[in-house]
């Protein structure tokens, strides 16, 4: 959870009576200690249901001697795919669990296959919601912000050509 503005262990009172507009931003998945796992996935994609289409996770239980596995949305048996395949211990884990970000954490990003896309990838916009109440002009706010924008700008990483 990170603030807009450093009130953080002040009173409900304190901000009420202030004219600067506290705000929060909350994001659950998001554990700062721990950097975002990025799970490679085949030619093919990501190995997935067949019936639901959910991607493979920590709550797939697996059979067979790691040949096939039980999605957990919706049940279905689906072969797990050659390049997919690894022997199960004696509790019937994979052997790779530790190793494979998406059986082993809440989120993880893949790399999609070009074939995912219509065009090239390109670089994400950086997008900025600034508040530009005639409140906010008044109070400072705006400039404020605008100022601390355009000193951060230079800390931002810059897009590839």
């Amino acid at each position: 959870m990170f603030f807009g503005v450093s009130i953080r262990k002040q009173s409900w009172g304190i901000q009420k009576r202030s004219i600067i507009l506290i705000s929060r931003q909350i994001l659950p998945n998001r554990n700062p200690t721990r950097e975002t796992s990025i799970a490679l996935a085949s030619d093919q994609g990501p190995f997935r249901c067949n019936r639901c289409k959910a991607y493979v996770n920590a709550f797939f239980t697996w059979h067979n001697g790691g040949k096939e596995a039980t999605c957990n949305f919706c049940g279905q048996r689906v072969e797990v795919p050659m390049e997919y395949m690894c022997n199960l211990d004696e509790k019937g884990q994979r052997a790779d669990k530790g190793s494979r970000p998406e059986l082993n954490r809440g989120t993880v990003d893949y790399v999609a296959p070009s074939d995912y896309s219509e065009s090239a990838p390109v670089v994400p916009a950086t997008i900025f919601v600034i508040e530009a109440t005639q409140r906010s002009v008044q109070c400072g706010l705006l400039p404020q912000v605008m100022w601390t924008l355009r000193s951060l700008l230079g800390f931002m990483e810059k897009p590839s050509s």
